[in-house]
């Protein structure tokens, strides 16, 4: 009995290259450039997406954690029974907690101004709010601006709630 990888060879033998003619192809330059200019044009789009994804995720990241650095000094206030103070200073861009615990270090490329009750402007750079034990506190909004995107920071005065929305 014959090895059949024998008389499969034997079979492809019969029908290979010099009985039947192969076409052989390629790509034009044309072709090859059309496709290299789609590929930039999709590369570039999505490199431009991402770069103003990860601008404004940076910025909403950034007022929601000092959102949630405010809360934690509304609930010191309330848990010690002690006026918690956060300090915002917009040259050094530094938020402190009572002037000294660091709560946040804000971005030199993002925008940062504080509107708050005249009587917590401790300088022109300088402004706090005040977090009371029963909750409320002196109010403030911190605004945030990168790239045209806006973010508030609000503080409400009566309740404290702290919230973050986009501003107009």
């Amino acid at each position: 009995m014959a090895n059949p990888a024998v008389r499969m060879k034997n079979k492809m033998s019969q029908a290979g290259p010099a009985h039947s003619r192969v076409r052989q192809s390629g790509f034009t330059l044309i072709e090859l450039l059309t496709v290299m200019a789609i590929i930039a044009v999709v590369t570039s789009s999505v490199v431009m997406l991402a770069q103003t994804g990860t601008a404004g995720a940076t910025l909403k990241a950034t007022a929601y954690g000092i959102a949630a650095n405010m809360r934690e000094a509304r609930a010191s206030a309330v848990s010690t029974r002690r006026q918690q103070v956060v300090l915002i200073n917009t040259r050094r861009r530094l938020i402190t907690r009572n002037g000294a615990y660091k709560m946040a270090k804000i971005a030199p490329n993002i925008g940062l101004t504080i509107f708050s009750a005249e009587h917590e402007r401790v300088s022109r750079d300088t402004a706090g709010v005040r977090f009371f034990p029963n909750g409320s506190s002196t109010g403030a909004t911190l605004r945030l601006i990168r790239n045209g995107q806006k973010y508030d920071v609000r503080v409400d005065w009566l309740t404290g709630r702290v919230e973050v929305v986009p501003a107009k």
